[in-house]
């Protein structure tokens, strides 16, 4: 049969993001991740004065994980990339995950399992602020993604800086992506 709707994250997607995590991680500087270095580029190319209060938080957050970015490893492995509701198809009982183009082997360890509970856009249609997806992880992160949290053994500190990153990566990749990007991107 063909793959159903998109569902919420569960058992079948706690599975998949074990399988990648059991390839093996290690740890880098935060400040070398692509992650990093790509929400800084992406940050300094989007027009302020489009939106200044997203730009401002997301400023802030930036600055925040600068402090930490030499001198703090940060746990990397293998990820997905853009793992969302709709990247895994549950057919006949069998998972089908799609969409790797943004595949890495060094990427932040929860990055997968933090842009899936926190993917989402604002009331507008636009994408959401950096409080709206706090707002979206606090009220999803219970059953099979608490198990993925507890299996990754990050302290609360790291696991701060993963998410911390991978907001502002989401936040600024998708920021990019709208009106307020200087040219064509």
């Amino acid at each position: 049969g063909s793959a159903g709707p998109p569902e919420p994250f569960g058992v079948p997607h706690a599975r998949f993001l074990l399988d990648l995590m059991s390839q093996g991680t290690t740890e880098v500087p935060l400040g070398e991740t692509s992650e990093f270095t790509d929400s800084w580029r992406h940050l300094a190319s989007i027009r302020r004065y489009q939106d200044p209060r997203w730009h401002d938080d997301a400023s802030r957050l930036a600055r925040s994980l600068s402090r930490e970015a030499a001198t703090t490893p940060l746990r990397v492995g293998a990820a997905q990339g853009s793992f969302s509701p709709a990247s895994l198809r549950v057919a006949s009982g069998a998972p089908r995950v799609e969409g790797w183009g943004r595949f890495s082997r060094r990427a932040p360890l929860l990055g997968d399992l933090f842009h899936f509970l926190t993917a989402g856009t604002g009331p507008d249609g636009e994408p959401g602020s950096v409080d709206d997806a706090w707002d979206r992880l606090a009220s999803t992160l219970a059953g099979a993604a608490r198990d993925i949290v507890a299996a990754s053994q990050l302290t609360d500190h790291e696991l701060a800086l993963h998410l911390g990153l991978t907001l502002l990566y989401d936040a600024t990749l998708a920021e990019l992506r709208g009106p307020g990007a200087q040219g064509a991107q």
